[in-house]
Formats: structure tokens, sequence, C-alpha cells
């Protein structure tokens, strides 16, 4: 159980806190924009992680967008339908490289590496 912290560490914590204003460039805060993302696979923000192509998403979301037709709700379900797809193919992705890993050891076995 962790110890409840001293008056002059909460100080300190908040001074500490106050001095920090978070990215201010640009280049910082789409950087900061991706500290939480693990998979993607809640993301609404970051649909493309790295490693995918950001072309294949466009394709998918035109073809699916071209079949839906001219209907505003259509398109938009087409665009719905689209980004599920997408992420179901990184699921698909996920899941074949978990596959491909070795077993975990039991307890208390070190390997020889």
């Amino acid at each position: 159980m962790a110890r409840p912290r001293s008056p002059a560490q909460r100080q300190a914590a908040r001074r500490n806190g106050a001095r920090s204003r978070g990215p201010r460039s640009p280049e910082g805060k789409q950087r900061a924009s991706r500290n939480a993302l693990r998979h993607g696979l809640f993301a609404s923000v970051h649909l493309v992680l790295p490693g995918e192509d950001p072309e294949a998403l466009a394709a998918l979301r035109g073809e699916l967008a071209t079949a839906a037709g001219g209907e505003v709700l259509a398109r938009w379900l087409a665009d719905r339908l689209a980004i599920a797809l997408w992420k179901l193919f990184r699921c698909d992705r996920l899941e074949a490289a978990l596959g491909a890993m070795p077993a975990r050891p039991q307890r208390g076995w070190l390997e020889a590496e």
C-alpha cells in the first residue's frame, strides 16, 4: 500500500506541474497526440498507424463511397464501414503476429539467453 504524500511533496508536485505547458510546436503536438496510442483499435483520429498504407485506406473509403451512391446517409455508413473493415484487417495482422510469437515460458523457468 502506498504511503500518503507529505504536504511538502504535494506542494513540490504542484510547482513542477505548473511549469509544464505541454508541446508548443505543431510537430510536438502531433507526436504528443499519439502518446496513448497502442494498437489503434479504438482510435478515432489516428486511423493509419506507422507501417500501414494511408493510400490503401483512402482507396477502401473511395470504393465503398462509390458503391454507396449519392445519398448522404449511405455515404456516411460506407465511411464507417471502411473504418471498421480497416480495423478488422489490423486485428487479423495482430492475431497473425501473436500466433507467430513463441509461447511464454513457465514461471520460474529461465531461457539460456
